[in-house]
């Protein structure tokens, strides 16, 4: 089987040297961004009890650079709800001697939108809310992996780099979780696609010439060689539109969800290559594909409001319509396997495509290198700009000449309130309700009124946002520091025949196809070229969801969380229009500072607030960070608690142990399973607290806190001796972080647990310390 597979890579290596393309560089890199992982409120439900209790999979940042001559651009998918223009900050500011080359215009760093990771790095008052505040630790993780992984894909830049690109459909894994909401749009628009959710699934290969070559670079999880089978294979972007909601508002471990597990999967299988599964135009994109039903009856929720009915106390017959209760479900037992069979639907067809690139049978997929086609406008381009959002005049994109309105300041609407079926909200609000619900009508006066001293504000409010109503007049409220952000990043990579526009929003799926269509058409047009367009999802900053005009009036919560008014989409497709028309004029250069910024406006001198030297970490939290722990007086640290063999095929160890966020691990780990060697009695890990079979948990006792190590036996797991080991942190009432490791008794995995999935044999040394 290898010698079969190296000749095939030695085929493909042929092609490949008679149609790469000369001058190009490539280069890719990944690393750790796992943020603090227990205590903190996770970034994307607004749930507050959704507080962070260990840890499932690491959340990882992956960069791609090219080079060509002097231009280079550096695209960026990281493990998290979103990038903030603060984070991108910072990150460019850890580059140092890097900063010749990268910087916020030749960047583009996109979320893949995790709901399971810690909040605490958006610095608008509203983000905070909506989580812990100002996590320092939480923005200095991200920031570090950010980093990292920009200078190993910058140090790993090597000639003789070529790319492929392909479009292919993927079905199964997403449905519409606004229906009403969609269907708002013109039926003429709908009928030109055969599905309410955006099902193309965009694939960039990243491959060199490095057969054989240096490769002691360390990418993936595998330390095997490149050179093999994936040798030419370097790095791999996905652009497909889903949530990742797999995991839900219950759920308290930090997880990557079903695109980071996408990733790990993809790497395992290509050994050596880095694979991104980036975020798109997912506003409106639910991975729960059974559906919305009522959690206490099993029906169908409403389909206009997503509401069950509730039986109101004393009345047997009354009921009124809740959104509590509605949620949707994935396609597994529960929400981790949902999580996984999400995540194999999109790594398996991005196999497919990586199996049919290798082949030297004829292609089932219309595969192109964007470099090798004849442009006429720079095949090699970055453009960047900062719009000051409030007040921008709309004017129609192709015409310039229609004005459609104006935008407003930012607002959030009673359907915000309501959440969503992937995580419902509180309060009695629904969605696609422009009713008003008159006490928090009452309430949104009041504080537009008391932020801006002026009485007149809540009245423009309403006016620009109708029909929304307004909940939360965000844009008039500035104590202590400004609610939302006014000023947004809009950037456009062509990459060839390629072109990935980094929005700072959630575009549902139409908003997306509008965007697509709009950039497609703009380089057909004026300058003959045909492109691929993607949306990069949640770039750079973050400022909610778009909505298209129509989907607005409809206000389900994706359009009451539309917080520029129902112009929004418009606003950003005569923006990205512009920067397009910059490509096409010539403007797009893609070396570090050689890009300006400029609006459609022509403005260049507007740039985003950064307040975040005067936040902090809020005081509760540190007193809750600061408190020493000790071991129980009849044990120590690392002493085992408890051992327990779950079902037929799942281990479960409890440690005596500290909080995980005393010691981060970066690219390390808390946790190791080991197999006992046979022929020198050593042991090997075999999995490690980055691998999906391992979940850590950490909850409060008296002094300590219980970590609890749950090992999933894989079915093609190698029979024999296994241990867990737990490299635990604790602080101590010195206030110092003081180390330690824990043993599990050792147990034996049958030979035969991988054909029955039935025998794991108990532990061979009882183990208890407590009582």
């Amino acid at each position: 089987m290898a010698m079969m597979m190296t000749t095939k890579a030695v085929l493909l290596l042929l092609l490949l040297r008679a149609v790469s393309t000369s001058g190009l560089e490539v280069g890719v890199g990944k690393a750790d961004g796992t943020g603090p992982s227990t205590s903190y409120v996770f970034m994307g439900m607004a749930n507050p009890s959704q507080r962070g209790q260990g840890l499932w999979t690491r959340l990882y940042a992956r960069a791609f650079v090219l080079k060509e001559g002097d231009a280079r651009m550096a695209f960026v998918s990281l493990d998290a709800g979103m990038c903030g223009y603060v984070l991108k900050k910072k990150v460019l500011g850890k580059l140092g001697d890097l900063s010749a080359y990268y910087d916020e215009t030749n960047v583009m760093i996109s979320g893949t939108h995790t709901h399971s990771g810690s909040s605490g790095f958006l610095q608008h008052l509203i983000f905070q809310l909506a989580g812990s505040g100002w996590v320092p630790q939480v923005g200095e993780a991200m920031a570090t992996g950010i980093a990292n992984a920009l200078r190993a894909a910058h140090d790993d830049l090597q000639a003789g780099g070529s790319l492929r690109v392909a479009r292919a459909s993927l079905e199964g894994a997403s449905i519409n979780r606004s229906p009403p909401a969609y269907l708002a749009n013109p039926e003429a628009e709908r009928n030109a696609y055969g599905s309410d959710v955006d099902l193309d699934f965009v694939t960039l290969l990243v491959e060199r010439d490095d057969l054989g070559g240096d490769d002691d670079d360390d990418l993936g999880d595998d330390d095997s060689s490149l050179g093999d089978s994936s040798s030419l294979l370097r790095g791999v972007v996905t652009w497909f539109a889903v949530h990742p909601t797999s995991m839900n508002n219950t759920n308290t471990l930090v997880s990557s969800d079903n695109k980071g597990y996408a990733s790990l999967l993809t790497e395992r299988r290509n050994a050596g290559v880095v694979a991104a599964f980036a975020s798109s135009n997912l506003g409106d994109v639910s991975p729960n594909v059974k559906g919305p039903h009522c959690m206490d009856t099993g029906r169908p929720c409403d389909f206009q409001t997503s509401t069950c009915p509730e039986r109101v106390p004393g009345h047997p017959v009354f009921r009124i319509q809740r959104n509590e209760q509605c949620a949707a479900q994935g396609p597994g037992v529960d929400m981790f396997d949902s999580t996984r069979i999400i995540a194999e639907k999109q790594a398996d067809l991005a196999q497919d495509m990586l199996d049919d690139a290798a082949s030297s049978t004829t292609s089932s997929f219309d595969w192109s290198d964007p470099l090798s086609a004849k442009t006429t406008t720079s095949s090699f381009a970055v453009v960047h700009s900062y719009v000051r959002m409030p007040g921008l005049e709309v004017r129609d994109w192709e015409t310039g000449t229609e004005v459609k309105g104006f935008l407003c300041k930012p607002a959030l609407g009673q359907s915000f309130a309501a959440g969503t079926i992937d995580g419902p909200g509180a309060f009695g609000f629904a969605q696609n309700k422009t009713s008003k619900n008159p006490l928090w009508a009452v309430v949104a006066e009041v504080l537009a009124d008391v932020f801006a001293r002026n009485s007149s504000t809540y009245a423009e409010f309403a006016a620009c946002h109708a029909p929304k109503d307004v909940f939360l007049p965000t844009g008039a409220m500035n104590f202590p520091h400004p609610w939302a952000p006014s000023v947004l990043p809009m950037q456009l990579m062509k990459i060839g025949t390629l072109v990935v526009a980094g929005v700072p929003t959630e575009m549902t799926t139409m908003a997306g196809r509008r965007m697509k269509r709009m950039l497609e058409k703009v380089f057909f047009n004026e300058a003959n070229e045909t492109v691929v367009a993607v949306v990069a999802g949640l770039a750079n900053e973050y400022a909610d969801y778009t909505t298209t005009f129509e989907e607005y009036q409809v206000q389900r919560y994706e359009g009451g969380s539309t917080i520029y008014g129902p112009h929004q989409l418009d606003a950003y497709l005569q923006e990205y229009a512009a920067l397009a028309r910059r490509i096409v004029r010539g403007e797009g250069g893609a070396g570090g500072g050689s890009s300006s910024s400029s609006s459609s406006s022509g403005s260049s001198d507007v740039t985003p607030e950064d307040f975040s030297a005067d936040l902090d970490l809020w005081p509760w939290l540190k007193v809750k960070a600061a408190r020493a722990e000790r071991p129980p007086s009849y044990g120590n640290f690392g002493d085992v608690l408890d051992f327990n063999v779950v079902g037929s095929s799942v281990v479960v160890v409890d440690f005596v142990g500290g909080d995980l966020k005393h010691d981060l691990k970066l690219d390390d780990t808390y946790l190791e399973v080991q197999l006992l060697q046979a022929d020198d009695a050593s042991w090997r890990t075999v999995f490690t607290d980055a691998d999906p079979e391992t979940r850590i948990t950490c909850v409060d006792e008296d002094s300590y806190k219980r970590v609890s190590i749950r090992f999933d036996v894989p079915d093609d797991v190698q029979p024999g001796d296994y241990q867990i080991v737990y490299h635990g942190n604790a602080r101590t009432r010195q206030a110092s972080i003081v180390a330690f490791d824990g043993v599990s008794p050792t147990f034996n995995v049958d030979k035969n647990h991988a054909n029955s999935n039935k025998i794991l044999s108990p532990p061979l040394v009882a183990a208890s310390v407590e009582g």
